[in-house]
C-alpha cells in the first residue's frame, strides 16, 4: 500500500494489505503467527481472533493447553478501571465520539447496579489522548483537518481549485 501514489502523497508510512485478508492469514496460521490482539468487525462478534486464540478466549480449549501469552493477546483496557480488557459488551459508547467502549464485566455490572456509575468522564483512549471532551471538539478537528488536506492536495494540483477554499494558511500546512 506504501507503493500507492494517494498513500505516498499523504506521507503515510508503515501501511500494508494483507493478501486475501485478516481470515486467510487466520486459516494459514491458527495460532495467530505475528498476529498481537483482535480485529475489531463491524457486527455481533464484535472481536476477531486467530482460531487458537478464540477458542482460549471462549473456552473451546482446555485450559492445560491455553497459551502462557494470553495475557499478551489483551491489548485493550476498561475504560473506567484500567485493568486489561479486550470484549465490546453492554452497548455502551464514549459520550464523546460514539465508538464503543471497553468496560469490563465488573464495571459493567458496578453501573447497572448503580454501585459505580459511569458518567461522561469515561472516555475511550483516542478521545483521552487527544483531549476532546465534547462532539463540537470532534467536528472542529474534522474540519480543520478536513480543509489542511484539501489545501494540501489543490497545492500539488491533485484538487480543483474551486472545491477548495484557498484561505491563506497561518501555519504553513
Amino acid at each position: 500500500m506504501e507503493t500507492d501514489p494517494e498513500i505516498k502523497a499523504l506521507g503515510i508510512q508503515g501501511v500494508y494489505q494483507l493478501q486475501g485478508g485478516i481470515d486467510k492469514y487466520f486459516k494459514e496460521f491458527p495460532e495467530g503467527g505475528y498476529w498481537k490482539g483482535k480485529n475489531y468487525v463491524f457486527d455481533k462478534r464484535f472481536a476477531h481472533a486467530p482460531p487458537k486464540v478464540d477458542g482460549e478466549l471462549h473456552g473451546k480449549v482446555d485450559k492445560k493447553e491455553k497459551s502462557e501469552k494470553e495475557e499478551d493477546t489483551i491489548m485493550g483496557k476498561c475504560e473506567a478501571c484500567q485493568k486489561p480488557w479486550d470484549m465490546y459488551r453492554g452497548k455502551r459508547r464514549c459520550p464523546t465520539c460514539g465508538v464503543p467502549s471497553l468496560i469490563c464485566r465488573e464495571c459493567f455490572l458496578a453501573d447497572k447496579e448503580g454501585k459505580k456509575k459511569l458518567g461522561r468522564e469515561v472516555r475511550c483512549d483516542l478521545c483521552v489522548e487527544q483531549g476532546i471532551t465534547s462532539k463540537k471538539e470532534i467536528r472542529q478537528k474534522d474540519e480543520q483537518g478536513i480543509k489542511e488536506y484539501e489545501r494540501k492536495m489543490a497545492r500539488k494540483g491533485l484538487l480543483k481549485p474551486d472545491k477548495v477554499a484557498l484561505a491563506p494558511n497561518p501555519d504553513n500546512v
